[in-house]
């Protein structure tokens, strides 16, 4: 006669698994959860491992995270000064010479350099009507570009390449701001063909003057002005600002 199988610890039927933690045996996963309740050596070293899988809860799929790229402003590196092409250093005799005193004076390399890092100059270009007056005037023959400068600033195209009297505002370099302020103010100083609200400068492209323009080119011939004599008591002058175009 053979060896006696083994049978379950709980109902003593035949028992094909045994407890992994002490002797017993059981059948089934019903027997073996009764076991587990009075099993000594799960009492003592704590529950033994279940034999059902996990009850794994499903988890739906994380939503896919677009990468945010910010926009980085397009800057562009501005020219360093030694790659610009500035005319020739004029004659320093001519600045000292007293019977040149009052002719128009062109601008030293330094005073070239003050304009171009001028950084109120800088964002008074940043307006767009003014980089199209100014285009529009770059694009004019010379003598038409003189005269419409000097309509601009609201003076006359002779004292605009006269160094003005050195009693007005005690500055020598034309036009001086308190007579364009003046011109600006005062309508009779407009001539009839102006036109009442403005007059388009240039011809390809042509460029609408009205009273903002104006004013713009008033404040960047002002702030040119400043830049090459300078801001400091008696200073204004000094350069003989050459409006010369």
């Amino acid at each position: 006669m053979g060896p006696k199988a083994p049978v379950c610890g709980v109902c003593a039927q035949p028992s094909k698994y045994r407890c992994s933690v002490c002797p017993v045996r059981y059948c089934s996963v019903a027997c073996y959860k009764t076991h587990k309740e009075s099993c000594i050596a799960t009492s003592e070293t704590g529950p033994a491992p279940s034999l059902e899988p996990p009850d794994v809860q499903p988890t739906e799929p994380a939503e896919p995270v677009e990468p945010t790229t910010e926009e980085q402003p397009d800057f562009k590196p501005l020219k360093p000064l030694t790659s610009l092409k500035w005319p020739p250093e004029p004659d320093a005799m001519i600045f000292s010479d007293p019977l040149k005193r009052d002719d128009p004076k062109p601008l030293r390399t330094t005073e070239l350099e003050r304009i171009a890092t001028s950084q109120p100059l800088r964002d008074l270009l940043a307006e767009e009507k003014l980089t199209r007056i100014l285009s529009a005037l770059d694009a004019m023959p010379s003598k038409a570009r003189h005269d419409a400068l000097a309509r601009l600033l609201g003076v006359d195209a002779d004292s605009l390449a006269r160094p003005a009297a050195a009693a007005t505002l005690d500055r020598g370099s034309p036009p001086p701001l308190g007579d364009l302020l003046t011109a600006a103010a005062n309508p009779q100083e407009r001539k009839e063909e102006w036109g009442a609200d403005g007059w388009w400068l240039g011809h390809s492209p042509r460029v609408w003057i009205g009273e903002e323009e104006r004013q713009l080119v008033k404040l960047w011939a002002g702030v040119v002005v400043r830049e090459i004599d300078g801001e400091s008591d008696g200073a204004w002058g000094s350069g003989n600002l050459e409006w010369v175009v």
